[in-house]
Order: C-alpha cells, then sequence, then structure tokens
C-alpha cells in the first residue's frame, strides 16, 4: 500500500518492478499470479500498465462476505 499523499506519483508501479525483479532472481521463476479486487480499478489499471493479463473473474464468500476480484497473470 501507498500512503494518499504519495499515490498517483508513480512510486508504486516502481515497488512493484523492483519487487518483480528481486522475486524473479531469487525464485528464478517465469511467471507470477495475482489476484485483485474487480472494485479496485486504479490497481487493475497499474498491473495492466506493467504487463499483467487479466485471466478471470473469481468470487468467493468468507465470513458471510463476499470478495470479487480479478486473477493476473505477467510473463516474467
Amino acid at each position: 500500500m501507498i500512503g494518499k499523499q504519495y499515490q498517483g506519483k508513480g512510486y508504486g508501479k516502481k515497488a512493484v518492478l523492483e519487487f518483480l525483479d528481486y522475486f524473479k532472481r531469487k525464485h528464478k521463476i517465469d511467471k507470477i499470479y495475482i489476484s485483485v479486487s474487480l472494485e479496485n480499478t486504479v490497481a487493475r489499471k497499474m498491473y495492466s500498465d506493467i504487463g499483467f493479463k487479466e485471466i478471470k473473474k473469481i468470487e468467493y464468500t468468507v465470513s458471510n462476505m463476499c470478495f470479487k476480484e480479478m486473477q493476473m497473470i505477467k510473463e516474467l
């Protein structure tokens, strides 16, 4: 999460890119999967902008709370 006062400045995108680079080197992986809330359009756009592709929508319930997410993948 990025504090509200720092949002929209590219810090989140830079942090994700640095993390992906580190994770790829450390674990020698070629793809990574994430899930993002369907309502979080800003995060979904950021992930799309850095190369994540939407796979499918999922919906599940925990303690009578319904969650709707988009599963995404990025080839590294």
